[in-house]
C-alpha cells in the first residue's frame, strides 16, 4: 500500500512552520482574487512543486483559464479550480471539463 500524507492549511505556511514530514501541502484555499494578492508569496516558497497543492474557487469568467493554469503549474503540481463561489465541494462548476481538459498529465 502506498500511503500519501497530505497537509492542508490553506494557507500559505510560514516557513518556519512548514512541514517537511508530508508529502503533499495545500497552500492555497481561498478564491482567484486573493490568489492573484498572493502570488509573489506563492513564488517565495522554496519547496519543490511535486509537493504544492493550489485550490482556487470564484474564478471570473474572463480568466484565461490556459494561462492560469500554465501558471499555476509551475509551481504546483496538484490543481483545483473551479469558477463556482459558493460550495465549492459539493459539485463540479460550469468550466469544470475545460479545467480538466488543460490540466498538465
Amino acid at each position: 500500500m502506498n500511503l500519501q500524507i497530505i497537509h492542508n492549511p490553506g494557507v500559505i505556511p510560514d516557513a518556519g512552520l512548514a512541514l517537511n514530514t508530508t508529502d503533499i501541502t495545500v497552500v492555497f484555499e481561498q478564491s482567484y482574487s486573493i490568489y492573484k494578492s498572493q502570488q509573489s508569496a506563492l513564488a517565495d516558497l522554496t519547496g519543490d512543486r511535486s509537493s504544492y497543492s493550489y485550490m482556487v474557487h470564484s474564478l471570473p469568467s474572463s480568466t484565461n483559464l490556459g494561462k492560469l493554469i500554465d501558471d499555476m503549474s509551475q509551481r504546483a503540481q496538484y490543481l483545483f479550480v473551479t469558477n463556482k463561489d459558493q460550495n465549492f465541494y459539493e459539485g463540479f462548476g460550469s468550466d469544470w471539463r475545460k479545467f480538466t481538459d488543460m490540466v498538465p498529465q
